[in-house]
């Protein structure tokens, strides 16, 4: 007997044939949007409908000092910083991925542990992971406390 039969459970290969490219909302593939510092290891981590420059905008405002420096890969959305922040960009498409300081593998070390940490959830809703990507920031910014500093951070308690 070839071919796939009814009942069958697809083969791993066939698994792995997804669609490509970037995700989307509509696709059941929300975008994360992610900020850390490097001075401070502050993780900014939330799920996005769209990944526009007026979203990304809106997300640097909100968490970005004005002064502070941002370094992005070439996504062209990132082009709205112009002229409101002091930022530079590595060039992923031309096989640049470090100038010096410029660098976007903190980030991108940030997301390589949000993607096991969220299988683990098997199945996570796209309504609903904004709250997981809230409990992974969360842990992701009190992991270097003690546990004093911790339960006094968490709980507001001495």
């Amino acid at each position: 007997m070839r071919g796939k039969k009814e009942g069958q459970t697809p083969r791993a290969q066939d698994r792995a044939k997804k669609e490509g490219g970037r995700g989307t909302h509509q696709k059941d593939k929300p975008p994360i949007i992610g900020m850390v510092s490097r001075e401070t290891d502050e993780v900014v981590i939330a799920p996005s409908t769209d990944v526009t420059g007026e979203d990304i905008l809106g997300r640097a405002v909100k968490n970005v000092e004005p002064e502070a420096l941002v370094y992005h890969d070439d996504f062209r959305s990132y082009g709205v910083l112009d002229g409101i922040f002091n930022h530079q960009s590595v060039n992923h498409s031309a096989g640049e991925y470090a100038r010096g300081d410029v660098h976007t593998n903190t980030i991108e070390g940030e997301f390589s542990i949000l993607r096991p940490w969220l299988s683990v959830f098997r199945g996570v809703s796209k309504e609903k992971l904004f709250l997981y990507c809230a409990q992974f920031q969360l842990l992701r910014s009190i992991r270097a406390m003690d546990m004093t500093t911790r339960a006094v951070s968490l709980f507001g308690v001495a």
